[in-house]
């Protein structure tokens, strides 16, 4: 499977002590990307209009107060599209030879419309952002992970110049990073790829890794993948993997992302919250 069609979420908020749209750094690694793939890229801001119709809180709140509200939440709303909109014209236009992108203004509910959005997609794009404007619910997040069967491209603030040409992969031998090995492969089959399998023991919970039987596998798609063997002291094997990642200059880390729900927010594994809260690189994150 070849990726054809990259999608953007846009949130359109703006912190205004920090210079940069936190939409930026997504829409230009995705741009990256999809030069690199000769892919398209669809960047989708979902505007949420507020009406007692429409919430299911109306109800709670003073009948004096949710005209007010919800005039406030849609100019809001109003103004997270113009600077969605501004960020992408920019952007774009700082390249005047950059990939096939378009830009889709969806009402609606923002994790259902991203949700329906990115299953008609190869791969989305998001980017983690210093302000964490997205805690403790991370909506755009949570639909891309959980609701699209995707793989989602998380970049930092400052995107990779390159589009996985030095790619590591975070093997345990489990389901999820079996599915992140298959989502990956469009990526390492690429000629200009390299790959390395990096595998890690905790000293006391030993596991049966199979790297050879994974490298064999890899060999068969085009794939000729080196392996490097890490053990850690317990609960710290997600660290060590980042650590080797960008020891070797790695530009993407590839993980299956475990994901545990708890009341109303969701909970990751390990490594894919450290790859979330402080991204030095970028991840592409496999559900």
């Amino acid at each position: 499977m070849s990726i054809r069609k990259i999608c953007v979420p846009m949130s359109g908020r703006y912190d205004t002590l920090d210079p940069e749209n936190l939409d930026g750094p997504a829409l230009r690694a995705a741009l990256i990307y999809a030069k690199a793939l000769d892919a398209q890229v669809e960047v989708l801001c979902v505007t949420e209009p507020a009406s007692s119709e429409l919430s299911p809180w109306a109800a709670w709140i003073p009948t004096y107060g949710v005209d007010g509200l919800f005039k406030e939440i849609n100019r809001l709303g109003k103004i997270r599209l113009k600077h969605a909109h501004k960020a992408f014209e920019q952007i774009v236009g700082q390249d005047p030879d950059h990939a096939d992108c378009t830009f889709v203004e969806q009402p609606g509910n923002i994790g259902d419309t991203v949700a329906a959005a990115g299953r008609f997609c190869d791969l989305i794009v998001l980017a983690s952002s210093k302000t964490r404007w997205d805690t403790p619910f991370r909506p755009i997040m949570d639909a891309s992970l959980r609701r699209t069967g995707r793989p989602v491209l998380v970049s930092p603030q400052v995107p990779s110049a390159t589009a996985a040409t030095n790619i590591t992969i975070a093997w345990n031998n489990s389901v999820e990073s079996a599915r992140a090995i298959v989502a990956a492969l469009p990526l390492m089959a690429r000629p200009e790829a390299a790959t390395t399998i990096i595998a890690c023991q905790e000293d006391d919970a030993p596991t049966e890794l199979c790297c050879d039987a994974l490298v064999a596998y890899l060999l068969l798609h085009g794939v000729d993948a080196k392996v490097k063997l890490l053990t850690a002291a317990k609960r710290k094997s997600a660290q060590a993997i980042l650590g080797a990642a960008l020891d070797q200059g790695s530009d993407l880390l590839v993980l299956g992302t475990v994901i545990h729900n708890r009341a109303h927010s969701l909970i990751y594994g390990s490594l894919t919250e450290a790859a979330l809260s402080a991204p030095k690189l970028p991840a592409l994150l496999v559900p």
